[in-house]
């Protein structure tokens, strides 16, 4: 129970001068080894690692030369603490016959938490890497992201969406809403056709900065006000201006 990437770990010289089979595993740590949040995050991933190594081991020994009956497992610190874990579970008591603890035990204080305990640690650690109690990815600031009209405007809507996910029947009218402004824009020029209807859709000007607001709520039109912000702050930007080392001062 060391790690396959250190040569601290090397098991060569052991193996060569002692004529033993040396076998080091990696395993998953921290976060990814041993957060507790079930069902989704049961915990104790790390551990789940380590026994599915050992039943390589075990079905795998005679591959290369090894005795699958007489395997022995060792580790130091956490190791030590991992090798005491699967003496104690009894579905990693068949995989192996002998354990070295080199430090390290399953009743330390560093090497277990009750769930309880664990559950807020990992609570704590979701909150200090800003994660969102909302499924969602994408912050509702952003409003429509990147690529969101594509299937609407493709009616893909049914085909893209992952398993488990629906759309709703106004999400349904939004889509065919917006392949038939597509298509009238296409024929016509307008997007709402040439006949007049409720949802018209005005040409932009620069006094009244008009723009169409697709969504499952009524159709609005709104000033770009946002616009009009980023335009007076890019102008300030755009001033020149005075620093010390442009002034000149005479005696």
């Amino acid at each position: 129970m060391g790690s396959s990437s250190l040569d601290l770990f090397n098991g060569a010289s052991l193996a060569a001068t002692e004529n033993v089979i040396v076998v080091s595993t990696n395993y998953r740590l921290g976060a990814l080894g041993f957060l507790y949040l079930p069902p989704a995050a049961p915990g104790n991933l790390g551990l789940w690692d380590q026994q599915l190594a050992l039943k390589w081991i075990k079905e795998n020994a005679a591959a290369f030369g090894g005795d699958p009956s007489r395997v022995t497992i060792f580790g130091q610190s956490a190791g030590g603490s991992s090798v005491n874990f699967h003496l104690l579970a009894s579905k990693s008591q068949d995989l192996f016959a002998q354990a070295v603890i080199q430090s390290g035990a399953a009743n330390a204080f560093w090497s277990w938490r009750s769930p309880e305990e664990a559950k807020q640690l990992s609570l704590e650690f979701a909150h200090l890497l800003g994660c969102s109690k909302d499924r969602s990815v994408w912050p509702e600031w952003i409003g429509a992201t990147h690529g969101a009209e594509i299937p609407y405007v493709f009616g893909t809507l049914e085909s893209v969406l992952p398993v488990n996910q629906t759309f709703t029947e106004a999400e349904a009218r939004l889509s065919h809403k917006m392949m038939q402004y597509w298509a009238e824009f296409a024929r016509t020029g307008n997007p709402a056709g040439l006949v007049a209807t409720e949802d018209e859709w005005p040409l932009y000007n620069a006094t009244e900065q008009n723009f169409f607001l697709l969504n499952t709520e009524p159709f609005q039109q709104r000033a770009n006000e946002h616009c009009d912000f980023l335009k007076s702050h890019f102008s300030k930007a755009d001033e020149p201006h005075t620093s010390k080392d442009d002034s000149v001062s005479s005696n």
